[in-house]
């Protein structure tokens, strides 16, 4: 299964609360390289969020998270909330998350029909800013819309 968030698959930051400077961009989260990272702005205060916009409609299964290492702008707390339109958001994760490196996933109890993923952090570690790696959407693309890009 193919992580539907990554430049390759299809998947496109649509928004972003901030971003600290270009060489850790939110951009960086679209990327396959896990030493790329997004570092959010120092100046604005938490929560932060990124919306991923996935290229079709799709039937959601895991989500989650890649931590790059252990530092005082990890996240905390995360929720991560998912919408077919980017108008009515559903809350499926709301974690404590764990302070180390390495992946966090959460798999759904039942598959969702979704096009949007919206990853917000809450609370850090105490530093100035979020600091993560990657965000991961997992699922099945559904068969209408691969019809509709052809």
């Amino acid at each position: 299964m193919q992580n539907l968030t990554l430049t390759e698959t299809g998947g496109k930051i649509h928004s972003y609360s901030s971003q600290y400077h270009h060489e850790s961009r939110c951009s960086n989260l679209s990327l396959r390289d896990p030493s790329l990272v997004w570092f959010s702005s120092v100046r604005e205060q938490l929560p932060q969020h990124v919306i991923f916009k996935l290229r079709n409609l799709t039937k959601l299964s895991r989500v989650g998270i890649y931590l790059h290492g252990e530092n005082n702008q990890n996240p905390k707390h995360m929720q991560i909330l998912i919408s077919k339109d980017d108008k009515n958001y559903e809350k499926i994760v709301d974690t404590e998350v764990e302070h180390r490196a390495g992946d966090f996933l959460f798999d759904l109890e039942e598959e969702k029909v979704i096009q949007y993923v919206k990853y917000v952090i809450t609370k850090n570690r105490g530093g100035s800013g979020i600091y993560v790696s990657k965000c991961y959407a997992f699922g099945e693309v559904l068969e209408e819309t691969k019809e509709k890009e052809k």
